[in-house]
């Protein structure tokens, strides 16, 4: 049987990703600021980080919302291929243990299945302690419906992105001053990112002006971990959506093999 609604759930989820990856990057998430040291009178450049917009968070939601949906859809569509008339209980048997999965996922919520898409099902382990990624997107599905997914900014990196329009004089000071803020973070190892700075030299430019331009032409990479869920924290994002994107494209192919 082709699960067609379930295969469009798993593509509306890839892009939900892409359109949260697109998201964080026009969100401001930082800004370079001058500072002059009112003892010394030495300028420096000051890296500002601010919370993650609150889209982002929703997004990555509704992508989880997908793929988790997907499943339940897959599996309704099966029973109803099998003649089950009530599939008001029929649904994707997650759990929180393999007994739990054995007596209250595969006997409960896959009642009249057939024997093979119940095999498919159980070899993909979805409970604590069988297919962790798995049943983090269950975990993940049950979070979102009363907090945010997204935890932490884990990461920052420097990636400079130049046009062939863009000002070669400028384009050549913002690889000398990404320089400088690379060897920065290098020295500033594990701690926290925000407040990070540099001390200019006397013959640079204006601490204001230079500050400026590495916020608009200097961009960010930033790595964002999972917080406050069951068993995903500290996985990165968009990684771990991607890979589930994958894993529940897997699960339906097989259940489509076995119908």
């Amino acid at each position: 049987m082709h699960l067609h609604q379930p295969r469009l759930k798993i593509d509306r989820a890839a892009v939900k990703i892409d359109e949260a990856k697109h998201a964080l990057g026009s969100t401001g998430i930082h800004r370079f600021v001058a500072r002059t040291d009112a003892g010394t009178g030495e300028s420096f450049i000051r890296l500002r980080l601010f919370d993650v917009n609150d889209i982002v968070h929703v997004i990555v939601g509704e992508a989880v919302y997908q793929l988790r949906s997907a499943l339940d859809v897959a599996t309704v569509a099966l029973a109803r291929e099998n003649g089950v008339a009530d599939v008001r209980r029929v649904a994707f048997p997650f759990a929180k243990a393999q007994s739990e999965f054995v007596t209250k996922g595969i006997q409960a919520k896959m009642n009249g299945l057939p024997q093979p898409v119940k095999d498919v099902v159980a070899s993909f382990a979805p409970y604590r302690g069988g297919n962790e990624l798995l049943h983090g997107l269950s975990d993940l599905c049950n979070t979102d419906k009363h907090n945010n997914l997204i935890g932490s900014i884990a990461e920052i990196g420097n990636s400079i992105a130049l046009h062939p329009s863009a000002n070669f004089i400028e384009d050549m000071s913002i690889g000398v001053f990404a320089g400088r803020f690379a060897s920065a973070m290098i020295d500033n190892g594990n701690r926290a990112s925000d407040g990070l700075e540099f001390k200019l030299k006397p013959d640079d430019d204006d601490a204001e002006q230079i500050a400026a331009m590495m916020t608009r032409k200097m961009p960010l990479r930033v790595v964002l971990l999972f917080s406050g869920t069951d068993n995903l924290d500290g996985c990165e994002v968009f990684q771990t959506l991607s890979d589930m994107v994958r894993l529940v494209g897997s699960i339906i192919q097989k259940l489509e093999e076995a119908s």
